[in-house]
């Protein structure tokens, strides 16, 4: 695994502690130079809404980064421009630049998947990156379809109820572990940009429309879903109200049919993990199927006890933390992946389930 994505499912749920370790565990792998790029915009020294310090980005020399021209002197490392791009941020265009000498680097990337796989390709053509770590969030995870795999980042501060939280974490996990569909679907619908339905006899009927997000969409539907239909095409994104009042509506015409959607991602962004999940077991009752025509595995776990917790007598923010063996041990109940806390266990945990092992 080349292109690593790692996701914060909220504020302070330690993703970029999760990307300094990994950072800190590739430097010790032989001949290998390290990207990192962002979905958005990473490395501040303080949280802008809770006044507490943050985690900062160190990077080494030798290392690649991408990232916006307002950021390329907001750090201590030293950095040279290999090559500026005509990808426009708020904060300028993005630049690839090699770090010179070590030091904190504040990092904001293309934020549209397009965009996003054009970075990818410069820093591996011309940068010559061999792994490139990603850095996102839930709410802003659209782009990370142009990853390899993703690491979860989650914690406290995405929820303190320890249950909760990792009920959560499971149903995020499982929406990423949607099966994939066969290849005969990938042949039939590479093409297609529009929601399609796929008849058993090997014709396509589109509609206009690219996105299940409103329920003037199922109406359209309706026209071109007959008895030979055996799957319906989402390649955009899916709202989960949506996508279940269109099971409210065929829910007797589901046995037998798979709902396709390009990505997991697509149905991860429609609507609360809970919901979704609820959504896609409705679909497997009536006999129907819910695939994707791309895998988008989630690799790991990390976690991280710690959240912001507010003083209502003080009026401001303090440190707090939920109990970090409890937090491991029902996050592993929850998900059938490597759980890792990255302060308590380092990176090399990580590194091994990535494929990658240190020196020596």
């Amino acid at each position: 695994m080349r292109i690593i994505g790692v996701a914060g499912t909220a504020k302070n749920t330690g993703k970029t502690t999760t990307i300094s370790a990994l950072l800190e565990g590739f430097s010790y792998l032989n001949n290998n130079v390290v990207g990192l790029t962002s979905i958005g915009y990473d490395g501040e020294e303080i949280d802008n809404v809770t006044g507490l310090l943050k985690p900062r980005l160190f990077l080494k020399r030798g290392s690649v980064v991408a990232t916006a021209a307002a950021c390329l002197r907001a750090g201590s490392a030293e950095l040279e421009i290999l090559e500026t791009t005509d990808i426009m941020t708020p904060l300028g265009r993005i630049s690839i630049a090699a770090v010179k000498s070590d030091g904190l680097a504040v990092v904001a990337g293309p934020n549209k998947s397009r965009e996003l796989r054009r970075v990818l390709d410069r820093m591996t053509e011309k940068a010559g990156c061999d792994i490139i770590l990603v850095d996102g969030a839930l709410n802003r995870i659209a782009p990370m379809i142009e990853t390899e795999g993703i690491i979860l980042a989650t914690g406290a501060a995405r929820n303190p109820d320890v249950i909760e939280l990792a009920e959560e974490t499971g149903q995020i996990c499982s929406i990423f572990k949607l099966p994939e569909a066969g290849k005969i679907y990938k042949q039939i619908l590479g093409g297609f940009k529009t929601i399609s339905v796929v008849n058993r006899d090997g014709t396509v009927e589109a509609i206009r429309y690219p996105a299940l997000i409103h329920e003037d969409i199922i109406g359209a539907l309706k026209a071109v879903l007959t008895e030979k239909a055996c799957a319906i095409f989402i390649p955009a994104a899916v709202s989960q109200p949506v996508l279940n009042r269109l099971v409210d509506i065929f829910k007797n015409r589901l046995k037998g049919l798979t709902i396709l959607l390009s990505d997991p991602i697509k149905l991860i962004i429609g609507g609360y993990p809970g919901d979704v999940m609820n959504t896609t077991k409705r679909i497997e009752s009536f006999g129907g199927r819910i695939e994707v025509l791309k895998e988008v595995p989630v690799v790991a776990v990390t976690i991280n006890p710690f959240y912001p917790r507010y003083r209502f007598e003080t009026g401001v923010y303090e440190p707090g933390y939920v109990d970090e063996k409890f937090l491991r041990e029902e996050i592993k109940k929850a998900v059938s992946l490597p759980v890792v806390n990255v302060l308590k266990d380092g990176p090399a945990e990580l590194l091994k389930v990535l494929g990658f092992h240190k020196k020596g």
